[in-house]
């Protein structure tokens, strides 16, 4: 089985991320990367620049429907009739090959002071990291659906996960959506990471500890990278999921600037 991990993600002009380049960091045996922050901190909008940056289904324009996409502190010193770009790019490795895919988009700040996005400026590029060099690959569209099928769900936020879970008649949760993820995995041989935005958001006590056992029991092989909300319950659901977590990082933004940045959490989860 190809296991693809995402290795650094780079996101520039993106709403509050200015310019920020993570770095994944993953290891051997660890496959779940915990992405920490308050609400408001721009956890949300992170998942939706990895999901445009690597989807074929969802142009931006209409995937992050009609607010802002351009970074605030960028779009206000932006004369107007000016043209800024939008960028995110991530790196992807597996056992077979090295891979940086990059998503651009231009918007334009009109007369009126407005945002727009201007019409086919959405651009896709793929390129292959070798000992010798890198080149620019062809086709980059075909390569995203060959490692993110277009009938998996990869990018998964809270309300999706809650319609994706169902209960048996023993009581034990089942998700039909995982079950259709691993058929077609085992189908292709080919396994992509996971991003799942704050999973347990609308779950009680009771049905956060069932979901991490679901996650875990599932990920085997799996790069997984949960987005949670720093608040209560984050230090027991971390601690059911330490011994898998390869990387830990904190989203802090600056809200009078509007702006994130992510660092690694120095003090480890035990």
């Amino acid at each position: 089985m190809n296991s693809y991990v995402v290795t650094q993600i780079r996101i520039i002009n993106f709403r509050q991320f200015r310019d920020v380049k993570i770095k994944l960091n993953p290891k051997p045996g660890k496959n779940l990367v915990i992405i920490q922050g308050k609400s408001g901190s721009g956890k949300s909008n992170l998942m939706h620049a990895i999901r445009w940056g690597l989807s074929i289904k969802h142009p931006l324009d209409k995937f992050i429907l009609d607010r802002p996409n351009c970074n605030w502190q960028v779009f206000k010193h932006l004369k107007n009739n000016s043209v800024a770009e939008i960028l995110v790019r991530i790196t992807l490795k597996s056992i077979k090959e090295h891979l940086e895919i990059t998503r651009v988009i231009k918007v334009l700040k009109n007369s009126s002071g407005q945002e727009t996005i201007i019409p086919n400026s959405s651009k896709i590029t793929a390129v292959s990291i070798t000992s010798k060099g890198r080149t620019q690959l062809p086709r980059p569209e075909e390569i995203i659906t060959r490692i993110f099928h277009k009938s998996i769900a990869s990018f998964i936020d809270a309300s999706e996960l809650c319609q994706a879970i169902d209960f048996d008649s023993s009581g034990e949760i089942m998700s039909k959506k995982y079950k259709k993820m691993f058929a077609l995995w085992e189908k292709n041989r080919i396994l992509p990471p996971v991003v799942i935005d704050s999973p347990f958001y609308f779950l009680d006590d009771k049905l956060r500890g069932s979901i991490t056992d679901l996650i875990m029991s599932h990920t085997q092989g799996i790069q997984l990278i949960l987005i949670l909300t720093a608040n209560q319950y984050l230090k027991e659901v971390s601690a059911c999921l330490a011994p898998h977590v390869s990387n830990t990082l904190v989203i802090r933004c600056n809200r009078d600037l509007h702006t994130a940045s992510i660092t690694k959490l120095k003090t480890r989860i035990k």
